[in-house]
């Protein structure tokens, strides 16, 4: 059977270029539906993450500076009108075309 712990998932991330290649994202909110969930109120659970601040204060207390390495991040590898192709703070990469 299917084992997904929801239907849908829907994340609101606020992007700041910090350079010519370097994206911040601050995540903001979330959503995730499940018509299945034992509990009626995991049906359509609404979430928000801790403001940007939080995550900018963690990176501090690590030596990082939230202005240059903020929390997360990717660095644009490549980009055209059709394709960009970017790496994430963790040193993921992917390649993403544009839908019609």
């Amino acid at each position: 059977g299917d084992k997904r712990p929801f239907e849908k998932l829907e994340i609101t991330i606020q992007m700041t270029p910090l350079s010519k290649t370097r994206v911040r994202l601050d995540f903001k909110s979330g959503r995730a539906l499940n018509e299945r969930a034992p509990l009626p109120f995991l049906k359509d659970f609404r979430f928000n993450f801790p403001p940007a601040l939080v995550g900018d204060a963690l990176a501090r207390l690590k030596g990082k500076d939230p202005n240059v390495e903020p929390p997360a991040y990717f660095d644009v590898l490549y980009i055209d009108q059709q394709l960009r192709a970017h790496r994430t703070g963790e040193g993921n990469i992917f390649v993403q075309t544009r839908g019609p």
